[in-house]
């Protein structure tokens, strides 16, 4: 008789709650890693733009232009505080999203633990009754021998 765990399902279900959860965490890790690139890129190019307007008044330059480069410089510093707002909320998420993914994981763990013992003492059932099988056998050769 082959061995057979009663939670097999559950196991199963488990193991595709943990696979789940971590691509999910996966996918923020991504979002998250993509999104500091964007912001370096966004420094970046702040900082270029504050060479470049301190460049333009040093040899003066319009009101007018001025005004248009202070208004853009300031385009780019709130893209920079929404960026790590939202940078800020998928911090949130993962540490959330890595909350459940160790659950789903521990829950996984403790099944998999459980059909490990459960398999472990069926091999020591079967040895045993295999060896009470060989025993008999040999009680039955040594009684014909007789």
């Amino acid at each position: 008789m082959a061995f057979r765990f009663t939670l097999e399902a559950v196991l199963q279900f488990r193991k595709s709650l943990e696979e789940f959860e971590e691509l999910a965490l996966h996918k923020i890790v991504q979002d998250i890693a993509s999104l500091h690139l964007e912001i370096e890129q966004l420094l970046a190019t702040q900082q270029s733009f504050r060479e470049q307007k301190l460049g333009e008044l040093t040899r003066g330059l319009p009101a007018i232009h001025l005004q248009e480069m202070c208004e853009q410089e300031q385009q780019l510093i709130e893209a920079v505080n929404a960026q790590q707002a939202r940078l800020r909320e998928l911090e949130k998420r993962r540490l959330a999203r890595m909350a459940l993914y160790r659950a789903a994981r521990q829950n996984r763990e403790v099944l998999s633990e459980i059909r490990k013992q459960k398999h472990h003492s069926y091999l020591r059932e079967q040895l045993r009754q295999e060896q009470k099988m060989l025993d008999d056998l040999f009680l039955v050769r040594m009684k014909d021998g007789d």
